[in-house]
Formats: structure tokens, sequence, C-alpha cells
């Protein structure tokens, strides 16, 4: 039992880094980069808001969906089953000046 346990929040802890994203160390490499060299490695985004400064504001969008089932002893030889969905999202905007230029970004999750 204990090592399904560990097996599960290892299993969890693995989906739900898709949805955690990169650190902040990565994100912040992005600022002074044209945005058109962020497309080729996040390709497009979903959205495209203007500032009201004369830039721009890509977001993008990605979310999970995990399972899994926890298990207990319901009598002798018995066991009770119960299964979870875990859904995760974030949102990561990245801001450009004028120019295209990334100057910021924000990440935003549940």
């Amino acid at each position: 039992m204990k090592y399904l346990l560990i097996c599960l929040i290892l299993i969890l802890a693995a989906g739900c880094s898709a949805v955690l994203g990169p650190s902040k160390q990565e994100m912040d490499a992005w600022k002074g980069v044209h945005f058109s060299e962020l497309l080729k490695v996040w390709g497009a985004p979903r959205q495209i808001l203007d500032d009201g400064k004369g830039g721009k504001i890509y977001v993008y969008y990605q979310s999970s969906e995990m399972s899994d089932t926890d298990v207990e002893p319901a009598g002798p030889g018995r066991y009770y089953a119960t299964e979870r969905t875990h859904k995760a999202w974030r949102q990561t905007l990245f801001f450009t000046d004028a120019n295209g230029t990334i100057t910021d970004w924000r990440v935003i999750r549940n």
C-alpha cells in the first residue's frame, strides 16, 4: 500500500509538471527577444490582444487532466476503489513593445 501511494504521488507530480511549466529563469530568458523567435518554439498563441500602448499581449493556454485511483481496504479480502480526476490549466502571457520585442511575461494557473 505504501509503495502504491508513493507511485501515485510520483505520477501526479509528473502530470502536474506539464502544467506548471518552465522556470522563472527560462521565462526571463525571453525578455529582449523578438516575438518571432518565440513563435518558432511555442507556436501560434491562442489569443493576441492590444496592450493599449502600442504593444501586444500574446496568450498561450495549456491544460491537462489526469485520473488516479485510490484503493482502500473495505474488509477481509475486499477493497474499495475511488477514481479521481485532476484538472489543471495554465495561461502564459507574453508582453511585447511596439517593435515586437518581449518585455515581460506572466503565468496564471488554477
